[in-house]
């Protein structure tokens, strides 16, 4: 169902001037002035290295090649460990979606910020993470936050099954190998509880690519974003995998943030799919995606792909 693409990184630093790939990195990652060209390359050669290893990756031994893999690109890179750190009014929407005092687990928690935010919000949260990187495994409970391992795709073989009411995660499964969307998605669905809900936010690919790719303005990831979702490709997921239904998360960006207004829609998500199927349809050419991706911004499609499977 999902390809494995084979990256085109040709000429990536004379596509455009060095001093706009600086800048632009920056402003990706959310690094200051001390960050330079230096960084920037080490980075494009370790994580261009790191991909063609992922995609590679047979399944019998892709679990620990992609924790190999992430280990080593934030130890190498360390600046990129703590970045785009998100803040609590980045977090406070998905407090919205969910039932107060449910269990929730999250994957691929990093520093674990959204699990002790919801954690004070009276949560009981289960953080994960398959790297030590990005987060301190030496906090193992804490009121209310606990940390299990994890290796992202085979959740069930790390948890109960039907023993939360939420599962959640953010900006993770575009680090998917293809291949294994789907049982990340199935397994998923083995934790929740009857009538719980699995809530992702995903890099739009519409918007994308979100990954090192931004950085040389390519129109395709090239890095470790292996697979940048749309809408329509949830219809899939859930029909695959055995959700009930799948909503749209309605966000109206800075009304929604005034308002606190973030719910489950049904007829936000088929807008949403709407949208993406006129892109592939009449779309053809890179100028022709190009302008309605500009458009798209104006009518509520935001760089996101946010959805919540119901079980």
């Amino acid at each position: 169902m999902f390809e494995v693409r084979t990256p085109n990184r040709c000429h990536l630093f004379d596509i455009i001037p060095q001093d706009e790939i600086v800048a632009r990195y920056r402003t990706n990652y959310g690094l200051g002035p001390e960050i330079g060209l230096e960084h920037v390359r080490l980075h494009a050669d370790l994580e261009a290295t790191l991909t063609d290893r992922l995609i590679a990756a047979p399944a019998a031994s892709r679990s620990s090649i992609f924790e190999e893999a992430y280990s080593e690109l934030y130890s190498k890179l360390p600046w990129l460990a703590a970045a785009g750190t998100a803040t609590n009014l980045d977090l406070k929407p998905w407090s919205f979606l969910m039932e107060p005092k449910s269990k929730v687990y999250e994957i691929g928690s990093g520093t674990g910020k959204m699990a002790e935010f919801l954690a004070l919000k009276g949560f009981d949260c289960t953080a994960t993470e398959i790297t030590a990187e990005r987060g301190d495994k030496s906090r193992t409970t804490k009121d209310g936050l606990r940390w299990h391992r994890t290796d992202g795709v085979h959740l069930d073989q790390f948890e109960e099954p039907e023993s939360y009411d939420y599962i959640l995660s953010d900006q993770v499964a575009e680090h998917l190998h293809p291949h294994d969307i789907i049982t990340h998605f199935q397994t998923a669905r083995i934790l929740l509880k009857p009538g719980g809900s699995y809530i992702v936010r995903t890099p739009h690919r519409r918007h994308g690519p979100a990954d090192l790719s931004r950085v040389f303005k390519l129109e395709n990831p090239a890095f470790m974003h292996l697979h940048e979702f749309s809408y329509p490709e949830f219809d899939s997921i859930c029909r695959e995998c055995g959700y009930s239904e799948v909503l749209a998360i309605t966000n109206l960006g800075p009304l929604s943030r005034r308002l606190g207004y973030y719910r489950p829609s049904r007829s936000f998500y088929a807008y949403l799919k709407s949208l993406d199927r006129i892109e592939s349809s009449f779309c053809r050419s890179r100028m022709a995606r190009r302008a309605f991706r500009r458009l798209s911004r104006f009518l509520m499609s935001s760089n996101n792909v946010w959805v919540k499977l119901v079980r």
